[in-house]
């Protein structure tokens, strides 16, 4: 049962969903971020905007982002004034916290003062810890400018089959990979990547052709085209003399021929550091 009058920030497959109930009344919201990045810096926050908590706004520190290009703090959140969340117990501020150092802990919620007055905007800084990816952003230049990649295409909430026969309704995005389909290598990771029938009945495999819609702008319309596909097997046990009939009845002859994808020749790599954004040590 939902708690009544909470609101529940509930995280789905990398989608973040604000739920709350009231009476037989449950609103369900779909969190969108605007993340800042070198482009959108200067319209991204309203000059002389100052950042505080939001549970103790009069005592606790407050915090500015810098958004001067040429500063070595460029695009970091920094303290504007240090409050007794960072002070220790004589009143003096923690190692290493000063005005103008940069914030090295996640905060969440921060409401954004504009000239001394609160507005209803508020902000997230996250900050990995030690060993962790999330809340890192690389961002690509060619040479002194920045290069940006498109937001993924957002879907509108549609349900698809998994291999059990069960209807889930799904709200994906595209980004080069299609995300929000369930996560199979973490099913298999926590079965020492086993592949058993609780796990193959939750893959849902979208058919080649599906139409699937634009979450934003309803009138864009788009095809789906799988191009890439595993096949992961069940253990079972001997079957018994399996022969290949079906093999030597495969015609080897209606295999398409390769066609060129325009994309040029391979760049000369001499040395990989990333993999999938994570960096190769």
């Amino acid at each position: 049962m939902l708690p009544e009058g909470q609101e529940l920030y509930i995280n789905s497959r990398g989608t973040n969903y604000i739920v709350k109930k009231m009476g037989s009344t449950t609103t369900v919201k779909l969190e969108i971020q605007t993340i800042a990045n070198p482009l959108n810096i200067s319209t991204f926050i309203a000059a002389n905007t100052v950042f505080k908590s939001q549970w103790n706004p009069e005592n606790d520190s407050t915090y500015s982002f810098d958004t001067d290009s040429a500063s070595a703090t460029f695009m970091k959140l920094v303290y504007a004034s240090i409050g007794d969340n960072d002070k220790d117990g004589q009143g003096q501020a923690n190692t290493g916290v000063t005005v103008g150092g940069v914030v090295t802990s996640g905060a969440w919620g921060l409401v954004a003062y504009v000239n001394t007055l609160e507005t209803s905007t508020q902000f997230n800084w996250d900050y990995p810890r030690e060993g962790e990816n999330f809340g890192k952003i690389t961002y690509l230049k060619d040479g002194d400018t920045f290069v940006l990649l498109d937001d993924p295409i957002r879907l509108a909430s549609q349900a698809f089959t998994n291999n059990a026969g069960d209807s889930k309704t799904l709200s994906l995005q595209y980004d080069g990979w299609m995300g929000g389909l369930p996560d199979l290598y973490e099913e298999l990771r926590k079965k020492d990547f086993v592949m058993d029938s609780t796990i193959s009945d939750k893959i849902i495999n979208i058919p080649a052709g599906t139409v699937v819609t634009d979450a934003v702008d309803s009138t864009k319309e788009y095809l789906i085209k799988p191009l890439e596909i595993s096949q992961f097997l069940n253990p079972v046990s001997d079957p018994g003399g399996l022969g290949l009939t079906n093999a030597d009845a495969v015609d080897l002859s209606t295999v398409p021929n390769f066609v060129e994808h325009g994309m040029g020749t391979m760049p000369v790599v001499t040395t990989t550091k990333y993999s999938e954004g994570v960096l190769i040590e």
